[in-house]
C-alpha cells in the first residue's frame, strides 16, 4: 500500500482523526494501529484496516506500510511513546507528513525536533502549531526519551572552560545547541566546537524557579 494514512492510536482523539478524514483519502486507505484489540476492532468496523500490536514497535510500523505512507497521525496517550513513534516514522519514511498530539506542550519542540511536521497539545490552553525542525541524529534521540516524566529542557550560556570544547563533552543532559536563533543536535558538525555567543538547551528536572525554555 502506497500513499495511504497511517493512525497510531485510537483512543478519542484517534476516532476524531479517522472520522476526520476525507473520501479521497480514505480510498487511498487508511491503515490504525492500536495495542488493545477491542480498539483495534472498533477501528476496522469504522472502515479502516485495523493492527492490533505496539505503535513503538518498527516492525508493527512496518506491517502498517508507514514506509511509503502520505500521512502518519500519532495519537497516543503516553507523551514518551509518541516522541519514540515520531522518531521511528520518520527514520521510516522521510517524506510522509507526520502529525503527532502530546498531552504536555513542553514536549512540543522536541516532537518537532524528531521529525513531526505538525504537534497539536491536547491541553486546550497551550495548544499551537510549533514551526521549528532541526536534523534529527539517532543517539542524542535515544538519551532524549530515555525519560520523560519530570523533565524539562532548560537553556543556559557556554561556560568560559566549555569554549572550544565538543558539546557532548559538556555532559550527557546537554541535548542541543542554540547558534544565530537556529537549534542544532550536538553531534551537529556545525556546532562541533562552541562559541561564547552559544546557548546550551539542557535536559534535566523539572526547576522550581525560572530558566525553562519557552516552547
Amino acid at each position: 500500500m502506497i500513499g495511504h494514512i497511517v493512525i497510531v492510536g485510537y483512543d478519542a482523539q484517534g476516532r476524531d482523526a479517522l472520522r476526520t478524514v476525507p473520501d479521497d483519502d480514505r480510498r487511498r486507505g487508511v491503515v490504525v494501529i492500536d495495542l488493545d484489540v477491542d480498539r483495534a476492532s472498533s477501528a476496522a468496523v469504522a472502515g479502516a484496516e485495523a493492527i492490533a500490536g505496539d505503535g513503538t514497535d518498527t516492525a508493527v510500523l512496518r506491517r502498517a506500510g508507514v514506509p511509503g505512507a502520505h500521512s502518519v497521525l500519532i495519537c497516543v496517550a503516553s507523551d514518551g511513546d509518541a516522541l519514540q513513534i515520531t522518531w521511528m516514522a520518520r527514520l521510516l519514511d522521510p517524506v510522509a507528513s507526520i502529525v503527532v498530539t502530546v498531552q504536555d506542550h513542553l514536549w512540543a519542540s522536541a516532537a518537532m525536533d524528531l521529525g513531526a511536521d505538525r504537534v497539536v497539545c491536547r491541553d486546550p490552553v497551550a495548544s499551537r502549531l510549533v514551526g521549528l525542525r532541526v536534523p534529527v541524529v539517532g543517539g542524542r534521540c535515544r538519551r532524549l526519551l530515555a525519560s520523560v516524566v519530570g523533565l524539562v529542557v532548560t537553556e543556559r550560556s557556554v561556560l568560559p572552560a566549555e569554549v572550544g570544547r565538543a558539546p557532548a563533552a559538556c555532559g550527557p543532559s546537554v541535548v542541543a545547541v542554540v547558534r544565530d536563533g537556529a537549534r542544532h543536535w550536538c553531534e551537529h558538525p556545525a556546532v562541533a566546537e562552541l562559541r561564547e555567543c552559544d546557548r546550551l538547551l539542557v535536559l534535566g528536572a523539572v526547576p522550581s524557579g525560572t530558566g525553562e525554555v519557552d516552547l
